[in-house]
C-alpha cells in the first residue's frame, strides 16, 4: 500500500505527513460577511498610553523606541517569519517578570493566583488535514477588521453605551477529539499571536470568593499584556480550553457553591462586554453554556465529526508505512466506524504496539478490536448515571 500524501494546499502550506498531527479539524463553514470600509488609523487607546508610560518609567522604553517598532520579519526558532522585534523581545520579555510578579497572589505558601506567560503556537496551518482553513482564517481576520470600522464609526454597544471595542471573540465546539485545540494553536501561527494559554485550575480556587477575583485578576492581566503587545504592534490571544464549567448555565441559588459558580458566570459576561483583544474557547457541552454567552462571541463556530470521504484519509494519514501493513487490512470498512480524529489516532497508535508486541504486521482485526473498544468505551460515556 503506498503511502497517501494529501492533494489539497492550507494557507500556503502542503498538506503533507508530519509527526505531530493529532486532531482534523472539520468545520461548518459561516455566513460570509461583506467586506470591510477601508480602515482609517485609530489614536492610540489609553491602555496603551498607560502601557507605554509604564514602560518608559522602567527604562524599558524611550521615546526614540517608537521609530523602531516595525522592522523586517525575523525567523524564530521554529522557522516562523514573526514580526517581533528585537525591542519587543528584549524590553517586553522584561516587563513581562515585573507583570506577573505583580498579580500574583500568594497567603502563606498557598498560591491563590499564578498568571501564566504568553507562548508560541504549538501547531502550525501545515499540519491541519483542515482544507477550509483559508477561508476560516480569512473570516478571522475579516472579523477584527470589522470590529476596528464599528468603533470607527461611534457604534455603541447595548449594556455600556460606550464605542464598541476592536476585540474579536470566538467559541470552538463539537465532540471531542475533533480538533478544536489545534486549530486554535495553527489560527494563532497564522495570524502571528501569541497564546495565553490558561485552564480552569489556574482560575477556580476551593476557598469562597476567590474564584470571582481571579477571574477578575486574569482579565486585568491579559488587558496589561494585550496593550503592551499592541503598541508594538504584535497580538496575543487569550485562550481557554474545556471552559465548560465557566459558561456553564446558571442555576437556583441552594448552596453556598451555587452562588460561587454564578458570581463567576456574571462577572465573566461583564468582563466580556468590554473586552479589548482576543478571546478564544472550546467547549465539548455545547448545550451547557448559559444563553447569554452567546451573544457575547463574535465568531461561533461549530467542529463537526469528519465525513465518511474525511475518515478514509484519516485512516490513511495515521497507518504506518506500507512495508508494516497487513494485507488484511480494509479501510472501506474501517471508515463505516463514525469515529473523531482523536480516536482513530489513539486506535492505529494502540492496534500497531499490540502489533509490535507479537512480533508481526499490524493486521486489520487488530484495528477492529480496539474499534470495538473504543465504541463500547464511548457508549458508557454517554448513559446517564442514576442514583
Amino acid at each position: 500500500m503506498k503511502e497517501l500524501i494529501f492533494p489539497f494546499v492550507i494557507d500556503g502550506f502542503s498538506g503533507e505527513r508530519t509527526g505531530n498531527h493529532r486532531g482534523y479539524s472539520y468545520l461548518i463553514p459561516f455566513y460570509q460577511l461583506p467586506l470591510p470600509l477601508p480602515q482609517a488609523e485609530l489614536p492610540l487607546e489609553d491602555g496603551e498610553k498607560q502601557a507605554k508610560e509604564f514602560l518608559m518609567q522602567k527604562n524599558f522604553f524611550e521615546e526614540s523606541d517608537s521609530s523602531t517598532i516595525q522592522t523586517p520579519e525575523t525567523p524564530t526558532k521554529k522557522g516562523r517569519r514573526s514580526r517581533k522585534t528585537k525591542l519587543f523581545v528584549d524590553k517586553v520579555s522584561v516587563y513581562l517578570v515585573d507583570l506577573v510578579q505583580q498579580y500574583t497572589v500568594k497567603d502563606g505558601e498557598t498560591v491563590i493566583f499564578s498568571p501564566p506567560r504568553p507562548r508560541e503556537p504549538k501547531a502550525t496551518p501545515k499540519e491541519l488535514l483542515y482544507p477550509e482553513f483559508p477561508r476560516l482564517l480569512a473570516q478571522f481576520r475579516d472579523a477584527e477588521k470589522k470590529r476596528k470600522t464599528l468603533q470607527k464609526w461611534g457604534v455603541k454597544t447595548i449594556h455600556t453605551r460606550t464605542n464598541v471595542s476592536p476585540s474579536v471573540t470566538a467559541i470552538f465546539y463539537g465532540p471531542p477529539g475533533t480538533g478544536k485545540s489545534m486549530l486554535i494553536e495553527a489560527l494563532a501561527y497564522a495570524c502571528e499571536a501569541d497564546i495565553l494559554e490558561v485552564k480552569a485550575s489556574d482560575i477556580f480556587h476551593r476557598w469562597v470568593g476567590e474564584t470571582p477575583k481571579n477571574i477578575q485578576r486574569l482579565f486585568d492581566y491579559y488587558q496589561d499584556l494585550f496593550n503592551v503587545y499592541n503598541l508594538f504592534g504584535q497580538k496575543v490571544f487569550l485562550v481557554i480550553n474545556e471552559a465548560d464549567q465557566l459558561l456553564s448555565v446558571r442555576r437556583p441559588v441552594v448552596h453556598t457553591w451555587d452562588q460561587e459558580s454564578n458570581s463567576v458566570q456574571d462577572l465573566l459576561l461583564q468582563q466580556l462586554e468590554s473586552f479589548r483583544g482576543y478571546f478564544l474557547v472550546t467547549t465539548n457541552l455545547v448545550d451547557n453554556i448559559d444563553f447569554a454567552f452567546w451573544r457575547r462571541f463574535l465568531v461561533k463556530q461549530e467542529i463537526a465529526l469528519p465525513d465518511r470521504e474525511a475518515r478514509k484519509q484519516l485512516w490513511y494519514f495515521y497507518f504506518p508505512r506500507s512495508e508494516y501493513l497487513d494485507p488484511s487490512v480494509n479501510v472501506d470498512e474501517l471508515v463505516s466506524f463514525e469515529l473523531s480524529p482523536g480516536q482513530i489516532a489513539n486506535i492505529v497508535e494502540v492496534a500497531c504496539l499490540r502489533a509490535i508486541g507479537e512480533n508481526r504486521k499490524l493486521s486489520q482485526m487488530d484495528l477492529l478490536y480496539f474499534i470495538q473498544k473504543e465504541l463500547l468505551l464511548t457508549a458508557r460515556k454517554t448513559k446517564n448515571i442514576g442514583f
